[in-house]
């Protein structure tokens, strides 16, 4: 038979423990081979009297060129590398060692690891765990995510199809076995890890451009929602023409989403897709809602043509339009620039020289003043808005900080083995 000596030979493991563990901390994953005289039974331990060895094997575990680089490339990115293997955890550490895994001292057996709470101190404070069984892999990847980590899980064999499953992202290799394959969300067709970097990079291209023409499409939903319920109480006229509106938003969120779309954005991922949309979103939506508002206030009190109204309102929500496009175009690139510089050219042409088209009036004194007047204020009312929700994340981020290193700083430490 051939095993793992521990597993073979049971309480006479400490006859060979200094033949195996020096090959061990090498990297080298050790096998016995023995004579067993007897007859192995089904769900029963072997009778380690009855075993008797006869030779070590020695395997290498090569490691691919561009594994290093890959390790390096996430580490970078802020992503925390676990080793999760059913091998000896020592050789299981050196091999993370040499492939750039960093912390990979910090290893443990998870066939020490118990209750709940082994886990959940494995899973905070460990890097590589050996001598995992399936169910524990599970174990580990739902004590990870109860940490508050997104949790992406890659392995190739029937052993990994549980904590496959329950990983936020289950990646697989073609290579491996059918039933990994199976249950991930993802296959590598080249069965190498190292194309992750592309995976990633391609993943966040896609979701960063979707949430910024995400926010761009909401600040006009924002404002029309909150419009219209206010509107509900309201007895003045609806400052707004859908003309006007379809204007807005062709050049403020249309065209500037299309082509935002279709540009790379490596950007690293933060937050909740639908909490950085909404983000985004809101400052621009409430500060159209603030300003038209406002002018609307003018020309009640000082009872100005509610005609020229329309012009007005859309003039403000133009401008508000292209300060939400100037916040998602930050950093601005060269192509930003450009894409932010035409929509506000194409605006500007809009009202001077498109007039009668849009069914845009001529304005009188008192509502050019009404409109200077407000029109300066909303920059001011908009960076207000943003700097307030930035407040906001910042505390939220301090809050979390703190629940996070109470919860961790009340927690019994495990006690790592010595390398």
């Amino acid at each position: 038979m051939v095993g793992a000596p521990e597993f073979i030979l049971g309480p006479r493991y400490d006859s060979i423990r200094e033949d195996v563990e020096p090959w061990s901390a090498q990297g080298c994953r050790v096998l016995l081979i023995a004579q067993y005289h007897g007859t192995p039974e089904q769900g029963k331990p072997l009778d380690p009297e009855q075993v008797r060895p006869m030779a070590l094997a020695l395997l290498s575990n090569r490691i691919r060129a561009t594994a290093p680089e890959t390790f390096r490339f996430f580490a970078q990115e802020g992503v925390s590398i676990r080793v999760i293997s059913g091998d000896n955890p020592v050789t299981v550490s050196e091999v993370a060692r040499r492939a750039g895994i960093a912390g990979a001292e910090r290893y443990i057996d998870a066939s020490t690891l118990k209750t709940e709470g082994d886990f959940a101190r494995a899973a905070r404070e460990c890097t590589v765990f050996g001598r995992v069984t399936p169910d524990n892999k599970k174990k580990l990847i739902r004590a990870m995510k109860k940490e508050g980590h997104t949790v992406a899980m890659t392995g190739d064999g029937v052993n990994d199809v549980l904590a496959l499953r329950e990983a936020d992202c289950g990646i697989a290799m073609a290579s491996g076995s059918q039933a990994a394959s199976q249950v991930a969300q993802l296959v590598l067709l080249q069965s190498d890890f190292a194309a992750m970097r592309g995976v990633v990079g391609e993943g966040r291209r896609v979701i960063n451009n979707i949430q910024r023409a995400a926010a761009l499409f909401l600040v006009k939903n924002i404002f029309s929602v909150l419009l219209a319920f206010i509107s509900m109480f309201a007895t003045f006229p609806y400052p707004i023409m859908p003309l006007h509106l379809s204007m807005i938003s062709g050049l403020t969120i249309g065209a500037p989403s299309f082509f935002l779309a279709l540009e790379g954005n490596r950007e690293r991922i933060k937050g909740r897709f639908m909490a950085g949309v909404l983000r985004k979103a809101f400052p621009g939506g409430l500060t159209n809602l603030i300003v038209v508002l406002m002018a609307v206030g003018f020309v009640l009190v000082f009872h100005l043509p509610t005609e020229q109204l329309y012009t007005v309102s859309a003039s403000l929500m133009s401008l508000t339009g292209l300060l939400v496009l100037f916040q998602v175009c930050k950093p601005f690139t060269t192509q930003r620039k450009i894409l932010w510089g035409l929509m506000a050219a194409a605006s500007a042409f809009c009202f001077f020289f498109l007039g009668p088209v849009f069914e845009f009036v001529r304005l009188d004194l008192e509502m050019v003043i009404v409109l200077v007047a407000v029109f300066l204020m909303t920059p001011t009312v908009f960076f207000s808005l943003q700097r307030m929700f930035d407040w906001g994340d910042i505390l939220y981020d301090r809050l979390h900080t703190w629940l996070s290193r109470h919860r961790g700083g009340a927690a019994h430490r495990l006690e790592l083995p010595p390398k």
